[in-house]
């Protein structure tokens, strides 16, 4: 619908509801009052069209700014990868770089295990003594935590013998 046609159609609406108002005689004794209530009504209908104007204006308005601020957001976010991108292509380089010191770390871990191994083997003489002494007198609970053999569990695969079975 087009404005030349909605105002024509007002124009026959208001002739219409002028020609009912205006039957009687003693309705024309009420035409000033039925003007302020059209204009009233008018007001009224201008204040709410002028209301939901501004409220659709307030919401185009939020809608631009968050707009504007995920544009900002996303800005950020690309400078971001960016900057991700190219860390991650030192990545091979560095694991180069790092190779060296992890076949060290290997060789220390091995190291370090020998020597703890080493630590028990040198204890065994002297924890088969403590084991013969405790068993002599009758301390067997101490001779078996004593026992290098005792660290082997019972549930290990192996050969077994009568007091595993």
């Amino acid at each position: 619908m087009d404005v030349g046609e909605a105002e024509s159609e007002a124009v026959a609406r208001a002739t219409l509801l002028v020609a009912n108002m205006l039957q009687r005689p003693d309705q024309l004794q009420k035409v000033d009052q039925y003007r302020r209530r059209v204009q009233r009504k008018k007001a009224s209908v201008e204040a709410m069209l002028k209301t939901a104007m501004q409220s659709q204006l307030d919401g185009v308005r939020t809608g631009l700014s968050q707009l504007q601020a995920a544009l900002v957001d996303l800005q950020e976010i690309k400078t971001g990868l960016t900057e991700m991108e190219q860390s991650l292509i030192r990545v091979p380089e560095l694991s180069e770089q790092l190779y060296e010191c992890r076949e060290e770390y290997v060789r220390h871990s091995q190291y370090a295990a020998a020597m703890e191994n080493l630590k028990h083997i040198f204890t065994v003489p002297e924890s088969v003594d403590k084991t013969r002494k405790w068993i002599a007198d009758g301390k067997l609970l101490y001779a078996h935590q004593a026992d290098p053999t005792s660290r082997i569990s019972w549930f290990a695969p192996g050969p077994r013998t009568e007091l595993s079975r």
